[in-house]
């Protein structure tokens, strides 16, 4: 049975408080929210054991900390589908989980393209003026 997006659109479909479960559908969402706790977990690991500097600490870090939220908020949304709760199991909660995805990809975006460098360049900048000044004496 082949996915209709439109369908999936439709605001009847959509704001339905108690929408009917599907094996399939939970399967593939728990999936896909499971991918994203693995990911965190990969992300923990690998930022622990290559001994990041500084600037790339904290970009895994918040890599990390945004797959951990989504994953743990989609897998406690796929629970309260399957147990039918009513209007916690509507399926407009998708649309807002991919929405706080989007808002927390977009600033730690904003984080790496713009700040990052930005800072980058100042420490270069007080590194190549910090060659000149006396050093000090022990």
């Amino acid at each position: 049975m082949p996915i209709n997006l439109l369908k999936f659109f439709t605001p009847a479909y959509l704001f339905e408080l108690q929408p009917s479960i599907s094996h399939n559908a939970i399967i593939g969402l728990s999936i896909f929210f499971g991918l994203f706790v693995l990911a965190a977990v990969v992300l923990n690991i690998y930022r622990k054991v290559k001994k990041l500097d500084n600037l790339l600490g904290q970009l895994f870090s918040k890599y990390e900390k945004m797959t951990w939220l989504i994953g743990l908020i989609g897998l406690v949304y796929i629970f309260i589908r399957y147990e039918r709760a009513y209007f916690l199991s509507g399926r407009f909660w998708i649309i807002i989980i991919l929405a706080i995805l989007g808002v927390k990809l977009y600033n730690i975006l904003k984080f790496q393209r713009k700040t990052i460098p930005s800072f980058r360049k100042a420490m270069e900048e007080k590194k190549n003026f910090d060659k000149y000044l006396p050093k000090r004496k022990n």
